[in-house]
């Protein structure tokens, strides 16, 4: 099971669009390590979706393109729905002034939501099939761009926890539908083009286990074309959403006053009029190698779009050592900017006209601008690390495939591990402190051995069931402060021994996390017999011994719902109640999905499950 399937709404060489450009990219950077099917529809033209090209799989540069046929397109009806949403965020303006305490929803049921996607297109029942006869088939499935129905219905035509998901997000209504919501969940984990974009996916979606990947520019300089007149850069579609109608009318009206010569040079696909202006030269599509030398050339790349997740093109002019000039409105655009130094924000006619008359006098500092964005390129997008990281990402769940690999590597940890409890918030310090203050250097082994389980798994998101005060927490997330962390339990009260005070572990777990400076953390007060499954899923559930083996055994089948990599159960070693229930999850519920245990030795011991994906 060597394969890996990328899953777009379309692909052609000819077809314009982030999403499908970074479906290839991830094809090709994958093609050397696996067998690659990019799984796709028949379809090219996204005011319709209509079946144009022929229905099967082809061979190009490596990559199986399978194309499955369009069953439900794009319609007058979608329109009306389409108009029915923005009419629903008309006193609501999605952009840089979200409040994540008071996240908008925009009040439509699921079903109604559903129908807004399905009828969006392409939908293809083919591909839905294909998706859930044959997911096990591959390593791992990753999807593109989170808008479409091939991702929505497609992730959950396979087990949730199973897919890896490139959402391509940015801020724009439909983002805020919370069925997209509920549909990026289901993924194991999501890859990011870049911490603005995580940002953004952190305020609509949640927390969710992710890592940012990003996309590999090609950064090889290109000979600039011969020109006599100065201008300015486009690549892209010409379309409402990408900044247009604005920037003509922004050009057109800086132009009149303009004392040089100056054009605008526009390439890609037009859809929507491009105004006959003598100065606005509308070229397009052009084949890539004339993209990049245009791109080398241009006095300045303007990048007009406020809906950006990562914006290659603008990324892949700064790689020609070209300034940019960019919508303030796009997250992304000002972060590449801000933390490259490679040009200027726009927001309105006159910034763009203050902006634009900087950079193009005789003190604009073009040329700085151009160096510092080819840096910037070059230090984060070079192709070798994000194969890398892509690979890392897919790999994940086969990591640690057998018991004496594991033991390894926990060994090495364990032997190298100086992590200590908290001096104000631990074992040591809570309501019945004397007992562990009696037994403190054995239960300081047991807390290490957490520290070296959690280093040697490195998971992305972590359930643990009885958090109490956190202390186990603290040793687990020291090992992996990157990792998203949910702990579950009551969090009952207890009057302290010494003095009689209410020990409050739910409040101590809070400052414990604050004061150790992690950030991804959730408490969840519930008795977990209320729950049926847990919230979300997680590379490692940890199981606290219940004592007594009906909740034990309950625990475990309920961490099986998070559809874990790893099921770890500390306390292991009761013989009258976690070991009969361990027995009797592993033997009756897990059958042969068990990769291996591992014993871990420490007071009451711990058990390491590693299932099969």
């Amino acid at each position: 099971m060597n394969k890996v399937a990328i899953v777009v709404q379309r692909y052609h060489q000819d077809v314009v669009g982030g999403s499908e450009s970074l479906a290839w990219h991830y094809s090709t950077l994958l093609r050397d390590a696996y067998e690659v099917d990019l799984l796709t529809t028949t379809a090219v033209d996204i005011s319709d979706w209509a079946n144009v090209l022929p229905a099967g799989s082809i061979k190009k540069d490596g990559v199986n393109i399978v194309r499955f046929p369009v069953t439900v397109g794009r319609s007058a009806y979608w329109g009306q729905l389409h108009r029915r949403l923005l009419a629903g965020f008309s006193r609501f303006n999605p952009g840089r002034k979200r409040n994540p305490d008071n996240p908008f929803q925009l009040q439509w049921s699921i079903s109604l939501q559903e129908e807004f996607i399905l009828n969006q297109g392409p939908y293809s029942e083919p591909l839905m099939q294909f998706i859930e006869n044959h997911w096990s088939d591959y390593r791992s499935l990753i999807f593109v761009t989170y808008l479409y129905p091939t991702t929505y219905f497609g992730l959950q035509r396979l087990p949730p926890g199973r897919a890896l998901f490139a959402p391509t997000l940015h801020c724009e209504q439909t983002a805020y539908l919370s069925a997209y919501r509920h549909a990026a969940h289901r993924a194991r984990e999501l890859l990011w083009l870049t911490e603005a974009e995580q940002q953004v996916g952190q305020e609509l979606w949640g927390q969710l286990p992710g890592r940012i990947v990003s996309m590999g520019i090609d950064a090889r300089r290109r000979q600039p074309p011969v020109a006599s007149t100065r201008y300015l850069l486009y690549c892209g579609r010409v379309d409402p959403n990408k900044g247009f109608p604005e920037l003509f009318e922004y050009f057109e009206r800086f132009n009149r006053t303009f004392t040089g010569k100056l054009r605008l040079v526009i390439t890609g696909k037009d859809d929507m009029k491009v105004p006959d202006h003598p100065d606005i030269e509308f070229r397009g599509f052009v084949p890539n190698e004339e993209k990049f030398s245009l791109m080398a050339g241009a006095t300045i790349y303007i990048s007009p779009s406020a809906n950006e997740s990562f914006s290659i093109v603008t990324l892949e002019a700064m790689a020609q050592g070209t300034p940019i000039l960019a919508n303030g409105g796009s997250e992304v655009l000002i972060d590449h900017i801000t933390a490259s130094g490679a040009g200027r924000i726009y927001v309105d006619y006159e910034s763009f006209a203050a902006s634009l008359t900087e950079m193009l006098s005789e003190n604009g500092e073009l040329q700085r601008m151009g160096k510092a964005g080819r840096e910037y390129v070059l230090a984060r997008y070079q192709p070798s690390h994000i194969s890398q990281a892509l690979i890392e990402a897919i790999e994940f769940p086969y990591r640690l495939s057998s018991a004496e690999e594991f033991h390894s590597q926990f060994a090495g940890n364990l032997k190298t591990c100086d992590w200590e409890p908290h001096p104000l918030f631990s074992v040591f310090t809570q309501y019945d402190q004397d007992y562990y203050l009696g037994l403190s250097d054995a239960f300081t082994h047991k807390y290490r051995c957490f520290y070296a389980l959690s280093k040697t798994i490195a998971p992305r998101s972590i359930i643990e069931l009885g958090t109490s005060a956190g202390s186990s927490a603290d040793a687990y997330l020291s090992a992996a402060p990157g990792a998203k962390y949910i702990g579950i339990d009551v969090f009952a009260e207890a009057p302290r021994n010494d003095d009689q005070s209410s020990w409050k572990p739910c409040e101590i777990a809070k400052q414990l996390f604050t004061d150790r400076g992690f950030e991804r953390w959730q408490l969840m007060r519930s008795n977990l017999r209320e729950l049926e499954r847990l919230p979300s899923t997680a590379d490692l559930v940890v199981v606290d011994a219940a004592h007594d083996f009906d909740n034990e055994y309950a625990d475990l089948q309920l961490a099986l719902t998070a559809n874990p990599a790893f099921i770890f159960v500390d306390d292991s070693d009761d013989e009258n109640c976690a070991k009969p229930a361990i027995d009797k999850f592993v033997h009756e519920d897990l059958r042969d999905r068990v990769e291996y245990t591992y014993h871990i030795p420490y007071i009451d011991g711990g058990l390491l499950i590693k299932l099969k994906k």
